[in-house]
């Protein structure tokens, strides 16, 4: 397991908690949304964490406005394959608000 995995972006136990978002987007208001990425009316979701599931491995975001979590799968797929999700997942950080300071981050650990 990478450190984007097992250091930087922490597992989430309790993933039950957190609503499963088909549609990419906060379950909640509905205004950070991956799918309208470029419609200055939707934020960008912030990459908080990941899960296992009996369905796979999922990613965990927040969204910035109203603060509720929000997880999917981050393939096309239900993976159960930690090195193929964490792949899938990083394209999915990328995207992320908080991104830059992810990036930051892992760059710390490789100098250590």
């Amino acid at each position: 397991m990478s450190k984007l995995l097992d250091i930087v972006l922490p597992k989430i136990p309790q993933y039950e908690d957190i609503p499963y978002s088909a549609g990419l987007c906060c379950t909640e208001c509905g205004k950070a949304d991956f799918s309208a990425y470029s419609d200055s009316r939707f934020v960008k979701p912030i990459a908080v964490g990941w899960c296992d599931t009996p369905y796979g491995y999922m990613g965990v975001f927040e969204c910035p406005e109203c603060h509720s979590r929000f997880r999917f799968h981050c393939g096309s797929n239900c993976s159960s394959d930690i090195n193929e999700f964490e792949f899938k997942f990083y394209q999915w950080v990328f995207m992320a608000e908080n991104f830059p300071e992810v990036r930051k981050k892992l760059d710390e650990l490789k100098t250590k």
